[in-house]
């Protein structure tokens, strides 16, 4: 075992558990705070409506928040598992090659969740995953029937009004 496993598990939870404890409780000091106002009967209508759109813009920092902490206690996890078993050095193998897996995981998952929990971003996405889909797998009118049969990109109802 490391000699400064001890200080390294305090730092590495010092690191994780408190940014994660404080984040946590921005968030639901400010939906509870939110709802306070909203429920309020001592501020304007415009107001209202600019907290309740900028809550519902950084919906996805809820979303953040949860893969960096799934992200930093995976890798940490790892991390410690290969300093327990530094000298094995298969272990050491599986383990850079999990934080590595965890790396790429987390960030991939971040950077979606991001796209994905905003509606515009969303339609924005969906949309150009159709035009890739049209340029690269519709080459036959058999493959352009199947295509628009299956509801693997298919737009929303209102989308497909406007595009027609």
């Amino acid at each position: 075992i490391h000699p400064n496993l001890p200080i390294l598990v305090a730092l590495g939870f010092f690191l994780v558990v408190v940014p994660t404890v404080i984040a946590t409780t921005i968030v639901f000091h400010n939906k509870k705070r939110c709802r306070t106002i909203l429920m309020s009967t001592n501020y304007t209508l415009s107001v209202k409506y600019q907290l309740e759109e900028n809550m519902r813009a950084f919906k996805f920092l809820e979303f953040i928040l949860f893969w960096g902490v799934v992200s930093i206690s995976a890798s940490g996890t790892v991390l410690l598992i290969a300093s327990i078993f530094k000298h094995e050095g298969n272990v050491v193998c599986i383990c850079g090659a999990a934080y590595e897996m965890f790396a790429m995981i987390s960030f991939a998952g971040g950077a979606s969740t991001i796209v994905l929990s905003q509606p515009p971003w969303r339609i924005a996405l969906m949309m150009k995953l159709r035009r890739f889909q049209r340029r690269f797998f519709c080459h036959h009118s058999k493959v352009d029937s199947d295509v628009s049969s299956s509801s693997a990109f298919r737009l929303p109802q209102s989308l497909r009004e406007a595009r027609t």
